[in-house]
């Protein structure tokens, strides 16, 4: 890859009054040579703030480090395909 890539997205949604979030989020960051990923959930006045990052170095790499980049490529797919299950507070 010739140049870097970088993205960064702040989404804010409206929790529901009387909802919470079924699950806790621990903040996530991924560092390896081929880019960085960050992602940060919090709720905070009735809102759910996400806030994340991702990084791809600019570079050329072997197929030997192929397996590595892809495996960095796949958890970072996998960690944005997670799903926020939010539930009526009891």
């Amino acid at each position: 890859m010739p140049y870097p890539i970088y993205n960064a997205d702040t989404l804010i949604y409206n929790l529901p009054v009387g909802y919470e979030l079924k699950t806790k989020f621990d903040p996530i960051s991924i560092i390896t040579p081929f880019g960085k990923y960050e992602l940060l959930l919090n709720v905070i006045d009735g809102k759910i703030l996400i806030n994340k990052r991702f990084e791809l170095f600019s570079g050329s790499y072997s197929l030997k480090q192929y397996p590595d980049f892809y495996s960095f490529i796949q958890s970072v797919k996998d960690i944005e395909g997670k799903k926020i299950i939010i539930k009526p507070i009891l």
